[in-house]
């Protein structure tokens, strides 16, 4: 697999929903509050199948 890392900013909130949802995480039940969180923070990081343009992987905030 190959994997993309970028510090942009591009996701949906229905691919926020899905990936803390995917961890059980109670916050994804709450994907307008999300997008603007992440969009708040200085750095977010992503990770992504490059090879499949997948949704991204993780997320992490700074």
């Amino acid at each position: 697999m190959n994997v993309e890392y970028k510090d942009i900013k591009d996701f949906t909130k229905e691919q926020l929903e899905d990936l803390f949802l995917s961890v059980d995480w109670s916050s994804g039940h709450f994907p307008d509050k999300l997008v603007v969180a992440m969009k708040n923070f200085k750095t977010v990081i992503s990770t992504r199948d490059a090879a499949l343009k997948r949704v991204p992987m993780h997320r992490r905030c700074l």
